[in-house]
């Protein structure tokens, strides 16, 4: 490999992990208190039972935003 193809890929790995280190630290941030979770977990639960009336077509959305 020649020099500047080694740079480049070390710029892009040190780059991605200044990403991922974001993420990380975004994600450490966002706690759901007990009440959140609850209500997350319910409606995954129902979507995945594949319960789908809490959701409106796009058409009505569209409509709705504008």
């Amino acid at each position: 490999m020649n020099g500047t193809f080694e740079k480049e890929v070390m710029r892009e790995l040190k780059s991605l992990k200044g990403e991922i280190d974001y993420i990380k630290e975004f994600l450490e941030d966002t706690h759901l208190t007990p009440v959140e979770k609850r209500f997350v977990d319910s409606k995954i639960k129902k979507i995945k039972s594949g319960d789908t009336s809490d959701f409106i077509p796009w058409k009505k959305a569209k409509k709705k935003l504008g």
